[in-house]
């Protein structure tokens, strides 16, 4: 989950090799399904972002500020998993 709590990548039981990924607009939701071949790249910048480029033009980029390093860990880990 990002610092501020307004969007999370989540690991899934089920489909197969998918992530969750929810981001929160005011009171609502946003949802999706998320597969490796959905990922351009990703990348873990010295600011604790992680930079998220997608192939979907409705959501090109998630950019989420992780402060821990031990969540931001988990997110590569759980990234690295899903795009292997």
């Amino acid at each position: 989950m990002a610092d501020d709590h307004h969007n999370a990548l989540v690991r899934l039981a089920a489909p197969a090799n998918h992530l969750g990924y929810v981001q929160a607009f005011g009171s609502k939701y946003v949802t999706r399904l998320l597969q490796g071949s959905d990922f351009r790249n990703y990348r873990i910048h010295g600011d604790g972002v992680l930079r998220i480029h997608l192939k979907d033009f409705s959501l090109p980029r998630i950019d989420m500020v992780i402060g821990r390093e031990e969540v931001r860990e988990q997110a590569r880990a759980l990234l690295e998993d899903i795009t292997r």
